[in-house]
C-alpha cells in the first residue's frame, strides 16, 4: 500500500490535479505555482479561480484571468479562514492550504467570537434589550462566504423587512431590525426598518431623534451610530469617558482586528470584508452622529 503523506500549511508540495465542474465543462487543471501577486494576469490566475470555485469561495461567473476585485477578496477570505496572512497574493502557504481544502479537509478550528459585555438591564433597560438582541447574531455572515453577496440566512430576512430585498448593503437593516425586535421600533421607515444611512439621518432629524457629534455625552447603549458622512450604521455598546472611542456591534462589517485579550478569536488582517456581524471600536470623531432609539 502506498505510503500516505501529509503536508503542513506552508510546506512545499508537488503539483496536484483535481476535477472541477465549470460551465465550460469539466476541466483538469493543476494548482498554479506561486507567487501570483495582486494584479497578476494570465492562465495561472484562471487556474487559481477554478480552485476557489471548487472550494466554494468563488462563483463560477466570477472566474477571471486577473487577480483583483472579487477574486482577490475571495483569496484573502480563504487565507484568513486557514490562519494565513491575508496578503492578497497567492503564495506557497496559500497553495498548500488550497491543496488541503481541495482534498476535502477543513481549515484549522477557529474559536467563536468572544462574548461582548452587554450593559446590565435595570428595570427592563431598553439599551440592554437592543444589544442582547444583536449579540445573538455575532458571527453571522453572508453566503456564500467571501462572495460579497449581501445575502444569506437572516440577512435576507432583515433586507426583506427593510423593503429593499436581499443583495443589498445591510448594516442599516440589521441595526433597525434589532431595535424593532427589542420592542423599540423607530417611528419611521417600514415598521421602523430602513436600509440607507442617509435616509436614517434625514428621518431622525425630522423626528427630533438625531444627536450630532458634539452631543456624544447624551449617547446611550443601543443608540444607532452613523459613520460620517453616511457610510455605515452600528449599534452603540459604549463610549469612552473621554469621548474618544466608541465600541459598537454592526452587521455588514469586517471581522475585527486581532485582539490580544482574545488571541483565539477570528480576526481580520486584511481589507474589510463587509460581510459579518462583529464588534469593533471606532473613533467618535469618525461619526456623523447618533439616532436615539428609545
Amino acid at each position: 500500500m502506498a505510503e500516505e503523506k501529509s503536508y503542513k500549511i506552508g510546506q512545499a508540495i508537488p503539483e496536484l490535479k483535481f476535477d472541477v465542474a465549470h460551465p465550460l465543462g469539466v476541466t483538469i487543471f493543476e494548482l498554479p505555482k506561486p507567487p501570483l501577486p495582486l494584479g497578476a494576469k494570465g492562465k495561472a490566475v484562471q487556474k487559481l479561480c477554478l480552485a476557489m470555485v471548487k472550494i466554494g469561495i468563488l462563483k463560477s461567473a466570477w472566474v477571471s484571468d486577473e487577480l483583483s476585485g472579487r477574486v482577490a477578496k475571495a483569496l484573502t477570505s480563504f487565507q484568513r479562514d486557514w490562519g494565513l496572512k491575508a496578503s492578497e497574493q497567492y503564495d506557497a502557504a496559500t497553495r498548500a492550504a488550497m491543496a488541503h481544502a481541495l482534498n476535502g479537509e477543513e481549515p484549522p478550528q477557529v474559536a467563536k467570537l468572544p462574548s461582548v459585555p452587554v450593559p446590565v438591564a435595570s428595570g427592563g433597560d431598553a439599551g440592554a434589550k437592543i444589544l442582547a438582541q444583536a449579540h445573538q447574531y455575532l458571527g453571522v455572515h453572508e453566503e456564500p462566504h467571501a462572495a460579497n453577496s449581501d445575502r444569506g440566512g437572516p440577512i435576507d430576512q432583515w433586507l426583506d423587512r427593510s423593503g429593499i430585498g436581499p443583495g443589498n448593503a445591510w448594516c442599516v437593516a440589521f441595526a433597525t431590525c434589532m431595535v424593532a425586535d427589542a420592542g423599540y421600533a423607530l417611528p419611521f421607515g417600514k415598521k421602523g426598518i430602513l436600509y440607507f444611512c442617509g435616509t436614517v439621518i434625514d428621518e431622525a432629524k425630522s423626528a427630533g431623534r438625531w444627536l450630532d457629534r458634539s452631543e456624544w455625552r447624551k449617547v446611550k447603549p443601543g443608540f444607532i451610530a452613523i459613520e460620517a458622512p453616511d457610510v455605515h450604521a452600528m449599534l452603540v455598546i459604549s463610549i469612552s469617558k473621554d469621548g474618544a472611542t466608541q465600541t459598537d456591534i454592526a452587521g455588514n462589517s469586517s471581522a475585527p482586528p486581532r485582539n490580544p485579550a482574545h488571541p483565539d478569536a477570528p480576526y481580520s488582517s486584511g481589507p474589510d470584508d463587509g460581510e459579518i456581524v462583529a464588534v469593533h471600536t471606532h473613533s467618535v470623531a469618525s461619526m456623523a452622529g447618533w439616532v436615539r432609539t428609545w
